[in-house]
């Protein structure tokens, strides 16, 4: 059955109804599908009469080998939700904050914009003109990095640390860094889901939100969630696209295309992390601490080192455990190999925040 029908969850039995013209579900996991329930046609979202030849292939489960994908459920499901249930007047609500900080936080975000490492293609752009037009990477952007930054000093504090909930979640959930944080990570999407109908309103608990719920046994089935996302498929489509030049045998010139891009990311996978001692590309961890790049020499990186100063927020866990916070320089210097990039945001005091990308080079 569809995903917008009462058993359209294809993770659990938990049953949804009809309100305010959708479904919604509950914000709690109901009894967990099977792979052998589905092999044998008993799930109650599969259709009587209805097969499927998908069934015939061996060693595929329908339950355990077609995990959420984090890019549609997370970034353009329920934080494009969250987003204009915030900043829009869409479902019928009306925006959590008023139209002069609307502006001013996007005014903010454009001051800020330039501080974008190398490594993401779309700067954070103004939410106030742009929101609709938002693409994955921007919500996952805000989601993951900078959005606990931007959003501290604009949002009502409830919403704040609700939507703190969901980033430190997903930030644990991307991590191949902090395996040891997967339980917290899942306490705070339960706490998400649950405040998400007393903030936004029962209906706000559709597909997408109750998804999230079951991203934690795939997390720890698969590993980090880019491990099964669509991200890397759209990227290698984007990669594609680039090199099209031709209106004539257009698909001929395609295919030829498509192969090359096949053979270039096969014979080099590994994505390119850039440093330099200019900003915005001139943090890292270096020997386990965060340093302002001085010198760069092929993947040798001197700098200076940062001390820990405070924390960048509190709830639902302090961000020092993801060392992520307010940082000084000190005149200790170190000279290593990058374990992780970093996001280097200056700060008023003549500090800096410093949030280390989730996942190890």
């Amino acid at each position: 059955m569809n995903h917008n029908s009462r058993m359209g969850c294809s993770y659990c039995q938990a049953e949804g109804r009809h309100f305010a013209n959708r479904i919604v579900f509950s914000s709690s996991i109901g009894t967990l599908r099977t792979d052998q329930c589905y092999a044998d046609s008993k799930e109650n979202n599969q259709k009587v009469g209805h097969s499927t030849p998908l069934l015939s292939i061996k060693n595929i489960g329908f339950y355990s080998h077609f995990p959420p994908d984090y890019q549609h459920a997370v970034c353009l499901g329920v934080c494009r939700k969250v987003f204009n249930f915030l900043f829009s007047s869409k479902f019928g609500s009306s925006c959590k904050i008023s139209a002069l900080k609307l502006k001013e936080l996007s005014d903010f975000i454009d001051s800020y914009a330039k501080f974008t490492p190398a490594e993401f293609q779309r700067r954070p752009r103004r939410i106030d003109t742009n929101l609709a037009h938002f693409k994955a990477t921007e919500f996952r952007l805000f989601l993951l990095y900078l959005g606990p930054f931007f959003f501290r000093k604009f949002l009502p504090q409830k919403y704040y640390n609700h939507f703190l909930h969901l980033h430190f979640s997903i930030y644990v959930f991307c991590s191949d860094v902090h395996q040891t944080l997967l339980p917290n990570a899942h306490r705070c999407i339960e706490i998400f889901v649950k405040e998400m109908e007393s903030l936004y309103g029962e209906a706000s608990i559709s597909y997408n939100p109750h998804t999230l719920l079951h991203l934690y046994e795939f997390v720890c089935l698969y590993g980090k969630l880019d491990n099964f996302s669509a991200f890397d498929f759209e990227n290698y489509l984007g990669h594609v696209k680039r090199r099209i030049s031709v209106t004539r045998f257009a698909s001929k010139h395609i295919l030829h295309q498509f192969f090359n891009v096949r053979a270039t990311l096969t014979s080099d996978p590994a994505s390119i992390v850039f440093f330099s001692k200019k900003s915005p590309n001139n943090c890292a961890v270096v020997n386990g601490v965060p340093i302002l790049i001085s010198t760069v020499v092929g993947n040798v990186l001197t700098g200076h080192v940062l001390k820990f100063s405070h924390p960048l927020y509190t709830s639902p866990y302090s961000s020092e455990i993801l060392n992520i916070g307010f940082y000084h320089v000190t005149r200790n210097v170190v000279t290593g190999n990058a374990s992780r990039k970093c996001f280097l945001l200056p700060s008023s005091g003549g500090e800096y925040i410093v949030i280390p990308y989730c996942c190890a080079i």
